[in-house]
């Protein structure tokens, strides 16, 4: 059997997930360009937006390069600035344990590295602001040369299409 579970859909099903579970995000979760989302909807904050921006593979691994942003709505005088700047740093804090410490995780990813953490200042037309990490998290392949047979069962693995022609 083709274990094909490890993909960038899993993936956003798995920030999706933290994200509804956890106690300090809302309804708004959305993977790519958050001024595009943003502008597609209605936007409860403290809000967790995904992207990746790049996806290389070795032979092991596909290293999807991401950035998580997490925000919340500033008041017009900044009031709550110290409070939100906080608590949207913790929720990135507590996805960060989660990705490299729980069995979940574990058991189809690694962390690489370390995550970066920049201020977000007024992102959108709703004057968000929060953090935006960076990171790197290595996904299993589970995927071989014996299940892509399966999957391409007519496709010639084995000789190259000029051989016919020499």
């Amino acid at each position: 059997m083709i274990n094909a579970d490890v993909t960038l859909i899993r993936l956003i099903a798995e920030f999706k997930e933290f994200s509804d579970k956890h106690g300090m995000l809302n309804d708004f979760f959305g993977y790519g360009q958050f001024l595009q989302l943003s502008m597609e909807g209605r936007r409860d904050y403290p809000a967790m937006v995904i992207n990746v921006t790049a996806a290389p593979s070795d032979t092991w691994y596909f290293n999807f390069q991401l950035e998580v942003m997490v925000l919340d709505w500033m008041q017009d005088d900044q009031s709550n600035r110290t409070r939100l700047m906080s608590d949207t740093r913790q929720i990135l804090n507590d996805l960060e344990e989660t990705i490299r410490y729980s069995n979940r995780w574990q058991s189809f990813s690694k962390l690489e590295g370390q995550v970066n953490c920049q201020p977000a200042i007024e992102k959108g037309r709703d004057k968000s602001f929060g953090w935006i990490a960076t990171f790197t998290l290595k996904l299993k392949k589970r995927h071989g040369i014996c299940d892509l047979k399966t999957l391409l069962p007519t496709y010639d693995f084995e000789k190259g299409i000029y051989d016919d022609l020499i």
